[in-house]
């Protein structure tokens, strides 16, 4: 059920965001190791207000995390995609799939 490149109902954002010293990125991910898939997926649980992923505004909660400076997140796990978010420079670009906004 892993959502394609070509699938009508996502798109596929991709996009640069700059490290606020107090908000990071500004959004807050989650890992569905719950699901019992072998496909885990990293998701954006929630967008934190007037942070820099807020601002940029085309991020969604919900959306998937593909890639972040073009390392490949499928099948990372929460912890690993975590520790690659922490450890990343000031400034990410970020690919993300999304429910299309209707």
């Amino acid at each position: 059920d892993t959502p394609t490149r070509g699938s009508p109902e996502r798109e596929i954002i991709s996009l640069v965001l700059r490290k606020d010293p107090k908000l990071g990125f500004g959004f807050v991910i989650v890992g569905e190791n719950n699901t019992g898939k072998l496909d885990l997926g990293i998701f954006i649980a929630s967008i934190v207000p007037d942070g820099p992923a807020d601002r940029d505004g085309r991020i969604r909660p919900g959306g998937r995390l593909i890639s972040l400076n073009k390392i490949s997140l499928e099948g990372v796990t929460f912890t690993d995609a975590a520790v690659i978010l922490q450890n990343s420079p000031d400034e990410v670009e970020l690919i993300v799939s999304q429910p299309k906004c209707t």
